[in-house]
């Protein structure tokens, strides 16, 4: 894990959002994130994200799951990053797999490494938005 932090002392914390319906996968960008000091809240799918999104004033980035239990995961990367939240697509379904690189948003395959999780989040938060052209 990198030593820097993700935020200068006093600056405003960074919030991420997980959308994904393994609640594992959550855990584990929970533990890595708010290791380097960003706060991470999860949603089991793109109603209760859209739920966050309309209560919360910013999300810094989200990492949403190509298959979601309510629509896909592109729809919904789609609409985050309408309102400049950057977005990283993540699967480890065939499907999501085929589907993610070619998304136009940064993916990451599960299962993934801390360090792969860090190197995107860094960026994004470093950046203050990811390219919709890179993918990992």
């Amino acid at each position: 894990m990198p030593s820097r932090p993700a935020r200068k002392k006093g600056s405003p914390p960074r919030h991420a959002l997980v959308v994904d319906r393994e609640e594992a996968i959550c855990q584990f960008i929970r533990a890595v994130l708010e290791d380097i000091g960003v706060d991470v809240t999860c949603a089991a799918g793109a109603a209760a994200a859209r739920v966050l999104l309309r209560r919360r004033r910013r999300f810094h980035l989200a990492f949403i799951a190509v298959i979601l239990p309510d629509e896909t995961g592109e729809a919904l990367a789609a609409e985050f990053a309408a309102r400049a939240v950057p977005v990283v697509l993540i699967s480890g379904h065939p499907e999501g797999i085929r589907r993610g690189p070619t998304s136009g948003f940064p993916f990451l395959r599960k299962p993934f490494r801390p360090k792969d999780l860090l190197r995107l989040a860094l960026d994004c938060i470093a950046d203050g938005a990811i390219s919709r052209d890179s993918t990992r």
